[in-house]
């Protein structure tokens, strides 16, 4: 007969002292049961160890996309800091925030002199950046001319540094009471200094002059530009 008893899982032949096993019944059909429910088992563990292996794999990828996107990250941070600081120092070339007013008392004659104007004065406003490649120079002279020719007027202590001295031309206008013409023609930069200079035609002639230069944006740096010769 077969096994009295029966296990709880599988049901597998459990025998009391009265059974007679057999082979063929209770034999085989335990063995059965026992392959077929090792392979779930079997296949369970593989379809397992084939999500774990698939879990794994994304999540290297994960990683290894988390870490370019950090590095991409980090690299547009830095260019965007590079940027910002390009910015920045190309912003302070326009900073003229450099000023110095020049008046009588800090100023000299080359040549020629002038006899300012009953309650007027001699003001001119030299703004450049941090480094001097960029400047403005404008204000005014009111006042009558003592000699005949050209007139030359130094403003020191201008901290523009040059190769080589330039001249600016035109450096601004004038007008005029009386019959004394005076041009306006040029300003000359040297190291650390700028000199006026106007041509008096006729200082016989009484006449009170005003001399202007216009406040334009200069360029004392080259910037990579070349000059280009007129045809």
């Amino acid at each position: 007969m077969s096994s009295t008893n029966k296990t709880t899982n599988y049901d597998l032949s459990q025998y009391i002292g009265s059974d007679k096993p057999t082979y063929l019944t209770d034999y085989n059909g335990d063995m059965y049961k026992i392959d077929a429910q090792m392979k779930v088992n079997a296949d369970n563990v593989a379809t397992a160890i084939t999500g774990a292996t698939n879990a794994a794999t994304l999540a290297s990828t994960a990683n290894s996309t988390a870490t370019t996107a950090n590095t991409n990250a980090n690299t547009a941070i830095s260019k965007a800091n590079t940027n910002e600081t390009n910015l920045n120092n190309f912003m302070l070339k326009f900073n003229l925030n450099d000023i110095t007013t020049y008046t009588l008392t800090d100023t000299s004659y080359d040549t020629g002199s002038i006899t300012l104007a009953s309650g007027a004065d001699l003001s001119i406003t030299l703004a450049k950046n941090t480094d001097g490649s960029m400047y403005k120079l404008y204000g005014q002279v009111i006042g009558t001319p003592n000699t005949t020719g050209l007139l030359k007027i130094v403003l020191p202590n201008t901290g523009l540094a040059v190769d080589e001295p330039y001249t600016v031309y035109p450096a601004g206008t004038h007008d005029w009471v009386g019959q004394n013409p005076v041009r306006v023609t040029s300003f000359i930069v040297n190291n650390n200094s700028i000199t006026l200079q106007a041509y008096v035609e006729n200082a016989s002639v009484a006449s009170v002059n005003k001399f202007y230069w216009m406040p334009c944006l200069y360029f004392n740096a080259n910037f990579g530009d070349q000059a280009q010769e007129q045809e």
